[in-house]
């Protein structure tokens, strides 16, 4: 069989154009190296406890991030940002003194 276009990855970005290609009624394949969709977004259950292992966030002014999850019709919550930032480092010592956030923002309300 041929097709048009050739995406590669079922991430967000490879989901869009499939999206976008499909509404304008254009033949496409669609490769994906894992067995699932979803690229680096995937949240796995322990224990009835949802735990995201995927992007870490969404930079507040990426407006078409942010509105691509909208359309996708996929969750987001507003990171963490207040607090005292705690650091592991590759030999397992961590810091608690470190007096800032890294990320704020990134939901739809920022």
């Amino acid at each position: 069989m041929e097709f048009e276009v050739a995406i590669i990855g079922g991430g967000l970005s490879g989901l869009s154009a499939a999206q976008a290609l499909s509404t304008q009624g254009r033949s496409f394949c669609l490769l994906e190296a894992r067995p699932r969709l979803g690229g680096r977004i995937e949240t796995e259950t322990v224990e009835a406890a949802g735990f995201d292992l995927g992007p870490a966030w969404i930079w507040p002014h990426n407006r078409r991030l942010l509105a691509l999850t909208k359309t996708l019709g996929l969750s987001v919550f507003e990171q963490y940002s207040s607090g005292r930032f705690a650091f592991e480092d590759r030999a397992g010592h961590v810091r608690r003194d470190l007096d800032f956030a890294t990320m704020g923002g990134g939901g739809p309300q920022s």
